[in-house]
C-alpha cells in the first residue's frame, strides 16, 4: 500500500498522483444498519451510562466498545 497521494516540484508541477480509486467495503444497507445499532443511546447505557458525552441532542453517535 502506498500512502503517498501526489508529489510536486518546487514549480508547484505535479511530478506524481496516485490513481485512487474507490471502492465499497460494507454495502450502504449494512453500514446503516451497523451505525443504527452503535448509535442507541439505550443499548450502550449499561456500559457508558444514559447520560454520558455520547448523548448529543440533534446528532447521532455511534460507539463501539472493545476490550484488548
Amino acid at each position: 500500500m502506498n500512502p503517498i497521494l501526489e508529489i510536486d516540484n518546487y514549480l508547484g508541477e505535479k511530478i506524481y498522483q496516485k490513481n485512487i480509486e474507490s471502492e465499497n467495503v460494507v454495502d450502504s444497507k449494512d453500514a446503516f444498519l451497523i451505525n443504527s445499532a452503535l448509535s442507541d443511546n439505550e443499548a450502550r447505557a449499561p456500559v457508558f451510562g444514559t447520560n454520558s458525552l455520547l448523548n448529543i441532542p440533534g446528532k447521532t453517535v455511534a460507539v463501539e466498545n472493545r476490550y484488548d
